[in-house]
C-alpha cells in the first residue's frame, strides 16, 4: 500500500511538472497600429494577417473600432494567443486614401506606428515595423499642397511587422517583408 500512495505522488509530481513545463511556452503578441486624428481625415487603414489557426484575415479598420489614445491619437490592438513557442506571423497594413477630403487647414501632422508587444517566458520584446514612409514611429509634419502626394506614398509603402519566436522562445524580426505570411 506504502508503494502506490508513493507512486501516486510520483505521478502527481510529473503530471504537474508537465502541466507547469507547457504552460511555459507560450507565446502573446499584440499588434498595435496608432494613427493620429490628422491622418485618419485622409486615409483608412485595412490590415492583413494569420490568425492562430493559420487563417488569413482582412480588416479594415472603421471609425468605430478606434480606441481614444494619447495626443490626438486612435489606437486599434490585436492579440494572438499561442499555445507555443515555433510561430511566425506579420501583420501588414494598407492605407486607401478617402475620396473628396477638403484639406480645411495650411499645415497637418500625420502619424502612424505599428509595433508588435511580444511576450514570452523569456520576457518582452517590441518589434517595430519595418517599412515605413519613414522607420519606426513616423511623424511628418504636411504642408496643404502636398498632402496629397503624401498619402500617396503612403499608401504604396505598407506598414508591416514581421515577428518570429523560435522554438527555443528567442524572438526574431526581420528587416524584409516576407510576402504571403
Amino acid at each position: 500500500m506504502r508503494h502506490l500512495n508513493v507512486f501516486g505522488k510520483l505521478l502527481a509530481i510529473g503530471l504537474l511538472t508537465t502541466l507547469f513545463a507547457s504552460c511555459h511556452d507560450e507565446v502573446d503578441m499584440d499588434f498595435r497600429l496608432t494613427c493620429n486624428n490628422d491622418l485618419l481625415e485622409f486615409v483608412v487603414p485595412t490590415v492583413e494577417y494569420v490568425d492562430v489557426d493559420g487563417n488569413p484575415q482582412t480588416i479594415t479598420i472603421e471609425a468605430t473600432m478606434w480606441k481614444d489614445g494619447t495626443d490626438n491619437q486612435k489606437v486599434w490592438e490585436k492579440n494572438l494567443h499561442f499555445k507555443s513557442f515555433g510561430v511566425t506571423r506579420q501583420m501588414t497594413v494598407k492605407y486607401a486614401s478617402k475620396e473628396g477630403v477638403e484639406k480645411s487647414k495650411e499645415v497637418y501632422t500625420f502619424v502612424h506606428q505599428l509595433i508588435c508587444d511580444v511576450k514570452t517566458d523569456d520576457g518582452h520584446v517590441t518589434v517595430h515595423n519595418i517599412t515605413s514612409v519613414q522607420t519606426g514611429i513616423s511623424t511628418s509634419v504636411v504642408q496643404k499642397d502636398i498632402v496629397d502626394n503624401y498619402i500617396n506614398s503612403l499608401i504604396n509603402t505598407p506598414d508591416v511587422c514581421y515577428v518570429e519566436v523560435d522554438e527555443d522562445g528567442k524572438v526574431k524580426q526581420s528587416s524584409e517583408p516576407h510576402i504571403g505570411m
